[in-house]
């Protein structure tokens, strides 16, 4: 297949598949596997599964689920003794509904929805007690009484076990076959309720897990996210969510490079929005007692919810996250109810990449001078939270003693590696101040207000930001450098405020850090050597290469 494709790279990505089809000879390759099958009065079976490993329910993720189900009916019309079966979850079949224009003709008549409640399900695990223990026992009950004593017997037992779950069959085997573990360690033939007890806060931990493993890359901030819940409780009024959420927004420290996500999204209210589109919170409808979570990223329609409207945490996470789970709060685990919903196109956007994409848009509206000065020190705190999150940390404004209407910004400087250890290390900065102009021009006023920054903490680097165009430095600026350098052996760094805004549109890439890391690297030093004359301008040494033994 692959070399068939290197051959064929030129070719429109319409024109690749039937080229492939002749190249591979895939007619004739089934004609000769439906020969076979024939001769010899056998069928194929294939078997798909974990397709909904990182689903997502946008147009290319349904047209490859789409081209597998179309390729099952094929088989089938062809009559080759070949049957395909995908499990797919169900959100995933009204993605395809949705985007498939043919869906009724191809697919539709070939589903089988499993739908599962409490009966069914009890049925379904006396039936796995009975193949694993070899049991010639028909009544449901008296099977689960062989298995489970002390607190979960009969049918309400079961259903005690139920709650630890997501109502589907394998977290309910899952949850089981490890209590069994558990009781067999304890010299038991039976599970009792204190195994089902430990082993669901295994379970919820690796759950949670999954979670943010999941969502890594699109909410790495999702594990802080979900922290601030920890030992709370269930359920809360929509109203005290968002304060919960601003207050840790506003208490935020940024000591690790995650926290930038709070500054990304910006308030409690977007925080919320991101925790229900990954299906962590969940919203009563209105006048149910059920809880709606939705997933893979789609908010529904949450933006309607009322500020007295009840928000859960859904109960799978509950334990891994210590959230109390008293009587009142446990009837929500038999309610919750997973809403999916194909979105199609520019619907589906990643809560993340929206704001971000926000704080890029709002840069070019922010007018020079005084009248937009404190919103871009406002947009300029944001956008340093954002990068730098991790290597500085309690990044706060802080009134200039010279102007008490301008407000410049101080970090603390806890970098271990990277571009700000080597200010620490350089010029024994442990707090980084960063000086804010709403102007382009600067003149040599502003780059002397420095001075009321060196020494002390601060030390000897102030970082000016600015509102120039031009990422290079004139002539007239790098004497007034030269000056602060001879004369008081302080580096002012400038730093437009465009390359802030680069820094923010590159953060949405994997790599980052490792981009502004070099890009500042590589202005300090020209800093230093184009503008200061320092020729002995830190250049980090390669390690010797061993020599080789022959």
């Amino acid at each position: 297949m692959l070399k068939a494709i290197e051959r064929h790279v030129d070719l429109a990505p319409n024109q690749l598949p039937s080229v492939l089809a002749n190249s591979l000879r895939v007619d004739e390759l089934e004609s000769l596997v439906r020969e076979s099958l024939l001769a010899t009065s056998n069928r194929a079976m294939m078997l798909f599964d974990s397709l909904d490993e990182g689903w997502q329910p946008s147009e290319i993720p349904t047209a490859l689920l789409g081209g597998l189900a179309l390729a099952a009916t094929d088989l089938v019309e062809h009559k080759t003794s070949i049957h395909v079966v995908a499990f797919v979850r169900d959100n995933m079949f009204r993605s395809l509904a949705y985007f498939d224009p043919d869906f009724s003709r191809h697919i539709e008549w070939a589903d089988l929805r499993l739908r599962w409640d409490e009966g069914s399900l009890f049925h379904f695990t006396a039936e796995r007690i009975r193949a694993a223990f070899s049991l010639d026992v028909e009544n449901d009950a008296r099977v689960w009484a062989r298995f489970a004593q002390r607190g979960l017997e009969g049918r309400d037992g079961f259903e005690k076990c139920l709650r630890h779950t997501l109502y589907r069959p394998r977290d309910v085997l899952v949850l089981l076959n490890k209590a069994y573990i558990i009781a067999n360690q304890s010299g038991r033939n039976q599970i009792i309720d204190d195994d089902v007890t430990t082993v669901s806060t295994m379970i919820s931990n690796d759950r949670l897990a999954d979670l943010f493993k999941e969502y890594d890359v699109v909410l790495p901030g999702l594990r802080l996210f979900a922290e601030v819940f920890h030992g709370t409780k269930a359920t809360w009024r929509y109203v005290e969510v968002l304060a919960l959420l601003s207050q840790a927004l506003d208490e935020q420290s940024y000591t690790a490079e995650d926290a930038s996500d709070f500054a990304v999204l910006g308030t409690g209210n977007e925080i919320f929005m991101a925790l229900y589109s990954v299906g962590f919170l969940g919203v009563q409808k209105d006048g149910t007692q059920t809880y709606v979570f939705c997933h893979d990223g789609a908010s529904s329609d949450i933006l309607s919810v009322l500020p007295d409207a009840s928000v859960a945490v859904h109960p799978c996470y509950w334990r891994a996250l210590d959230i109390s789970d008293i009587a009142p709060e446990i009837d929500i685990l038999t309610r919750v109810h997973d809403e999916y919903e194909p979105v199609k196109g520019k619907e589906l956007r990643d809560r993340r990449m929206q704001r971000l994409g926000q704080v890029i848009e709002e840069f070019p509206q922010l007018l020079e001078g005084q009248e937009h000065a404190s919103a871009f020190e406002d947009w300029v705190l944001r956008a340093i939270k954002i990068v730098f999150a991790g290597s500085l940390s309690n990044i706060a404004l802080h009134p200039n003693a010279d102007a008490v209407q301008r407000r410049d910004i101080i970090a603390t400087n806890n970098a271990q590696s990277g571009f700000w250890r080597r200010v620490y290390e350089d010029y024994s900065a442990r707090q980084v101040i960063f000086e804010v102009k709403n102007y382009s021009n600067l003149s040599i006023t502003d780059v002397r207000q420095a001075l009321s920054y060196s020494g002390k903490e601060y030390d000897r680097i102030v970082f000016l930001v600015y509102r120039s165009e031009n990422e290079g430095v004139s002539e007239k600026e790098r004497s007034w450098l030269l000056e602060m350098y001879n004369q008081h052996n302080l580096v002012v760094f400038l730093l437009p405020a465009r390359i802030l805004l680069r820094f923010v549109s590159k953060y949405r890439g994997h790599k980052r850090a490792d981009y502004w890391e070099d890009a500042l690297a590589k202005r300090l030093d020209t800093h230093l050597r184009s503008y200061l004359n320092i020729k002995s301008a830190h250049i980090p040494r390669k390690k010797p290469k061993k020599a080789k033994v022959t």
